[in-house]
């Protein structure tokens, strides 16, 4: 589903397909918000896309703290920036919220 909605968007190319997410909840969101969220009973995934790097993408999440409204819920809370796409070298960057 996550690489379906990816290609809808054309936010990413076709050899995307290695990523591989168990989730109960797949939201997206407008342009200049958060572009994806994957959502479990014990974890919530925020992800953010870039043309450019993963850095700017995952600095992008904590600079415009999409993650707020998900504090305090009791759930692990991982941040995922994917980017690399201007290339064709996709690179991932994650960080976990306590």
């Amino acid at each position: 589903m996550l690489v379906r909605l990816l290609r809808e968007r054309r936010t990413a190319p076709e050899d995307l397909e290695c990523v591989r997410a168990d989730s109960s909840v797949l939201e997206a969101f407008d342009v200049e918000r958060i572009d994806a969220v994957l959502e479990t009973p014990d974890r919530v995934c925020i992800l953010e896309f870039k043309l450019g790097s993963a850095e700017s993408a995952l600095a992008q999440i904590q600079r415009r703290k999409y993650f707020e409204s998900w504090l305090g819920k009791g759930k692990e809370l991982l941040l995922v920036g994917v980017g690399g796409f201007e290339r064709r070298q996709i690179e991932c960057r994650w960080r976990r919220i306590e």
